[in-house]
């Protein structure tokens, strides 16, 4: 797999075929497994929350755990969306 430093060359950063191969990196895989033990704990934390206060922290903590994984998934529908569509404007132009 690729190391991160391949990761951050601005030309790799925003096509989908990088976004693709970052989600089967083994970077990825640590990232997500640490990310699904975080929020693992902190919904076992959120059983035992006594006020108010602390279950809206955990519950914030929670929902941006969830975010942080799904977003390289979100990010790569994005970018096959847009080429997508790229190739449809591409088309209907071409007819035109």
């Amino acid at each position: 797999m690729k190391e991160w430093k391949e990761y951050s060359q601005v030309e790799y950063k925003s096509s989908a075929f990088a976004i693709s191969e970052f989600i089967k990196s083994s970077m990825w895989q640590d990232i997500k497994m640490l990310l699904e033990e975080g929020l693992r704990l902190t919904r076992d934390a959120l059983e035992y929350a006594e006020d108010w206060e602390s279950v809206m922290r955990l519950q914030q903590d929670a929902d941006c755990l969830k975010r942080f994984l799904v977003m390289p998934e979100v990010i790569l529908d994005d970018l096959e969306n847009r080429a997508e569509g790229s190739n449809d404007n591409n088309r209907e132009e071409k007819g035109d």
